[in-house]
């Protein structure tokens, strides 16, 4: 599966996609072992795509997360919010390090926007040309 990051329809000349703005501050926050979850759920998503192990549905809404097997701590909180589209590809919105069991509800709605932006044709994935 080919995987891009999103940007906020809003925003869409941005430094940074959400997700990369997102995994820099965990990064600088010391929140190490949050990214490298990250980026090892993303690299399974590519690799197997709706296969993945990471993949959940999220139940009502037309988005997905991306979610570790691990319970607990930071590595178990880990998060991150995506779509999907009709050409198998994924694009990866948001993340977070969840300190209970629910999502924080603006990231999810920032996800949301990102994928109804992207079905009404506004360009937020940051496709390599």
């Amino acid at each position: 599966m080919r995987v891009f990051p999103a940007r906020h329809p809003d925003r869409l000349d941005a430094k940074h996609p959400i997700l990369i703005g997102e995994m820099l501050d965990l990064r600088r926050s010391g929140k190490r072992d949050a990214v490298a979850t990250i980026i090892r759920m993303v690299r399974d998503l590519k690799r197997h795509g709706r296969e993945s192990r990471f993949l959940v549905s999220m139940t009502g809404y037309p988005i997905y997360e991306l979610k570790p097997r691990s319970r607990g701590g930071e590595q178990g909180g880990t998060r991150v919010y995506l779509f999907l589209t009709e050409h198998d590809e994924a694009g990866l919105v948001t993340c977070e390090v969840k300190d209970g069991d629910r999502p924080n509800p603006h990231k999810l709605r920032v996800t949301v926007q990102a994928a109804l932006a992207h079905r009404r044709g506004i360009p937020v994935l940051q496709k390599r040309r």
